[in-house]
């Protein structure tokens, strides 16, 4: 594996996870404020 293709998969990695990072967070607080509704 080369400089240029591990700098590319690291950079993909990098944003995937930030994706989905995001998504479980975003779902993390709608599903929380939807329980929380619910209950109250």
């Amino acid at each position: 594996m080369d400089i240029a293709s591990f700098m590319w998969i690291s950079t993909f990695g990098i944003v995937i996870g930030a994706a989905v990072l995001y998504c479980g967070i975003f779902i993390y607080r709608f599903i929380r404020s939807y329980w929380n509704a619910d209950s109250d």
